[in-house]
């Protein structure tokens, strides 16, 4: 993985740590997402209107940023649906190990890329070391607890998610591949928030959508600007580098929110997040040397 792919996705993943702990604070979690999707928009329009017209837009573009949209608006809404039905070290493990776990098989299959050895140890590493950092404890039993819950609507769920973070990663490799990453993002987000109004508005509620903004219209205006920026980084990284690559290197900043949850919000930082750590650190340093 080059470099400055590598220093994109490490800034990313500190930035979404960051934007997540926003998130993870909100009291209306639909509600918050439609806000930020409609902050995003309005913040960026500015540049999206100086940069759009500098070049077209083709075809495949407009199919990835149309699958894109869609996946990410079932993605929201799974993922708000696990965290209201499951612990967050169930879900969070489950979703975001997932998700990295898979798109190299999907990368394999339709774009053709193959990763080393070195490159595919780096992955698993960092998958093992999502999925340690939000157990319980670090032990046999505790490893294999949210495995052995597989039968529950929460692990299934956690599962999906990870299943469609897989899905838009891959689709979004394609697209940034026909267009410019910021204008493929934007277009894409404007997508997926109007697609999940009518989810908020059927399940939340006009009245919730208030609430949220009068309660967090700084954090959510905070988040709007983060995530486009955040992600517009990781589809510039994968421009340069495999998406396997990229997909698991992005989850470095699940250590950078764990750390936050210590000294912020003060929950432990027991043995599992300790080896959850070394095993993600591991992980970046080998996808570092895989080359791209």
């Amino acid at each position: 993985m080059t470099g400055l792919a590598l220093a994109l996705v490490l800034a990313a993943g500190l930035l979404h740590a960051t934007w997540n702990l926003l998130f993870k604070q909100a009291k209306d979690k639909p509600s918050f997402v439609l806000l930020f999707g409609l902050a995003s928009i309005a913040i960026y329009l500015p540049v999206f209107a100086f940069v759009a017209g500098r070049q077209p837009i083709p075809t495949e573009a407009w199919l990835a940023i149309a699958a894109s949209g869609v996946v990410h608006a079932f993605y929201f809404a799974t993922l708000g649906r696990g965290y209201s039905v499951g612990d967050l070290s169930l879900v969070y493990p489950l979703a975001r190990g997932t998700g990295p776990l898979l798109v190299p098989v999907w990368a394999a299959l339709f774009l053709g890329e193959r990763p080393s050895a070195t490159g595919l140890a780096g992955i698993l590493a960092v998958v093992g070391g999502v999925y340690a950092l939000h157990l319980q404890e670090l032990s046999w039993r505790g490893l294999l607890a949210p495995l052995l819950s597989v039968r529950t609507r929460v692990t299934r769920t956690a599962m999906l998610t990870g299943l469609l973070i897989s899905i838009y990663t891959t689709v979004d490799k394609v697209g940034v591949s026909h267009a410019e990453p910021f204008v493929y993002m934007y277009l894409f987000s404007a997508l997926y928030t109007l697609l999940y109004a009518p989810f908020v508005l059927a399940t939340s509620g006009w009245a919730a959508v208030k609430a949220e903004w009068r309660l967090n219209a700084r954090s959510i205006l905070a988040v709007g600007f983060l995530v486009v920026f955040t992600y517009t980084m990781v589809l510039f990284a994968m421009t340069m580098s495999h998406v396997g690559y990229v997909a698991a290197a992005r989850e470095s900043g699940v250590v950078v929110g764990a750390v936050m949850g210590t000294v912020l919000l003060k929950e432990s930082y027991g043995r599992a997040k300790v080896g959850g750590s070394i095993l993600i650190t591991i992980g970046i340093a080998l996808i570092a040397v895989a080359g791209t």
